[in-house]
């Protein structure tokens, strides 16, 4: 069965004076633009819709509730939603016997519903339209910034082994005076070398003259 005879033998079901509301409801919904469709759906409601799902309208006890799928995202110039108020999408119509319909100001409501889904469309298909821009490039850049820090980090260590170096060189340079001082107990050790050899010089002469002259003399004596 489609879904207009669906609609057709729903509406007839309605043996109140919910049913002549269901019908002034589809009829204003399907006169407000020639581009707008009916379907059958979640087992027994009739929706409207056009460039998306415009409303839907079921009868309850007491009651015909007329819901806008985003009632919520569009402009109700004439104040007619008066339920589902808190919603962040939807908005409906509380149709109660006896309540007279303003035919036209539901009409513009519908307009405005098939207005906004239009410029959503719209809108999707211009943002899928843009040329997406050119990813730029900045790992590279990101790769040499923190490259360089880690250089410039090297070179703290580098001044640091200067300082090294630095402390080294007066070790070395202590090191000097420690020869130098080496030096002057060299120069001690000459003198005392020098009184040595006086000394030597003096036990040469007295150990060497004695004995020939006592020889001489005793010779010259026995001859």
């Amino acid at each position: 069965m489609k879904p207009s005879d669906q609609i057709d033998q729903h509406i007839a079901g309605v043996t109140d004076w919910r049913g002549p509301v269901l019908a002034t409801i589809r009829r204003l919904s399907l006169g407000a633009d020639p581009a707008v469709t009916e379907d059958w759906k979640w087992m027994g409601t009739p929706v409207w819709s056009c460039d998306g799902i415009v409303s839907l309208a079921n009868p309850h006890a007491g009651k015909v509730k007329w819901t806008f799928a985003k009632g919520a995202l569009f402009p109700d110039v004439d104040k007619l939603f008066n339920t589902g108020l808190e919603g962040n999408e939807r908005r409906a119509i509380d149709i109660f016997e006896g309540d007279p319909l303003d035919e036209a100001a539901l009409t513009r409501l519908v307009k405005t519903a098939i207005a906004w889904n239009r410029s959503r469309l719209q809108a999707k298909a211009g943002s899928k339209g843009t040329p997406k821009k050119a990813a730029s490039k900045p790992a590279p850049k990101k790769a040499t910034q923190k490259a360089t820090p880690a250089a410039k980090k090297a070179t703290p260590a580098a001044r640091k082994a200067t300082p090294a170096a630095k402390k080294a060189t007066p070790a070395a340079k202590k090191a000097t005076p420690a020869a130098k001082k080496a030096t002057p107990a060299a120069k001690k050790a000459t003198p005392a070398a020098k009184k040595a050899t006086p000394a030597a010089k003096k036990a040469t002469k007295k150990a060497a003259p004695a004995a020939p002259k006592k020889a001489t003399k005793k010779a010259t004596k026995k001859a």
